[in-house]
């Protein structure tokens, strides 16, 4: 019995049926939905109890993520360097202001850090607070900034993120400070939204090769990014990091 909908007394009517046709039952608890494959069974004084552990990786784990994070991050740099000339002056030449575009995010922990990205909009039609998220033909957006969002290379000063240790390669997504989903904050539509910072975000992530990308303009565009950014946490592995960088290359 899993997973189950129905109210809970239906489910023990069932359950009662099937014992009395001596039949062996197996029982998914209904919270193993939302604590995940890490939640382990102990028991005290013969009551049977759920452990679930943090969402968080352990030390060594962490180690190894830093270290490929600035040894693969590096050589992204020198590699990508030309391309960072390139469009900085593609930038320039396309319309007035800044070359980077710095917005506050959610990062580890929850702490905020700031974000960078090539600047793709109008300076004077910026959205920080993200009230109003980009859409397909967005008026807001520069004729260079479309070209570097259809290619998502405007995620590319990401990679001094990384380096500063705010960010990892691979992680959930960061969201912006108070963004808003059919005008619900985040955390108000996912209970578990807070989850996702357990872990450094990323740049790219789980969610993103499975297709889930672009803006969030309804509640289970959110919870679908979030259950796959929990899935990950709860999955993590140095070849679960390398499979979704694979995935975010060949997409490309």
């Amino acid at each position: 019995v899993a997973f189950s909908n129905e109210p809970d007394q239906a489910t023990m009517e069932v359950i009662r049926s099937l014992r009395d046709r001596d039949v062996i039952i197996d029982v998914v608890p209904r919270l193993f939905e939302i604590v995940g494959p890490r939640a382990s069974m102990h028991v005290v004084e013969g009551l049977p109890l759920m452990c679930v552990p943090p969402a968080r990786l352990a030390r060594s784990s962490l180690v190894l993520k830093r270290v490929f994070d600035l040894a693969v991050g590096s050589l992204l740099f020198v590699l990508m360097l030309p391309i960072f000339v390139y469009i900085i002056v593609r930038i320039r030449r396309d319309s007035p202001g800044p070359v980077l575009f710095r917005q506050e995010r959610l990062g580890l922990s929850g702490e905020p850090f700031t974000l960078l990205k090539f600047r793709s909009m109008y300076v004077d039609r910026s959205d920080l607070e993200a009230r109003e998220q980009t859409k397909r033909n967005d008026e807001r957006v520069t004729r260079v900034g479309a070209w570097l969002r259809r290619l998502s290379i405007d995620e590319l000063p990401q990679l001094f993120n990384v380096l500063a240790g705010e960010m990892s390669l691979v992680g959930p997504r960061p969201h912006a400070l108070g963004m808003q989903v059919k005008a619900r904050l985040c955390d108000e539509i996912v209970h578990e939204y807070a989850v996702r910072h357990r872990m450094k975000p990323g740049i790219t992530g789980w969610a993103q090769v499975r297709g889930l990308r672009g803006a969030i303009d309804e509640p289970a565009l959110l919870e679908a990014r979030v259950h796959h950014d929990i899935y990950y946490i709860d999955n993590w592995s140095f070849l679960f990091d390398l499979r979704i960088l694979v995935m975010t290359v060949v997409e490309l």
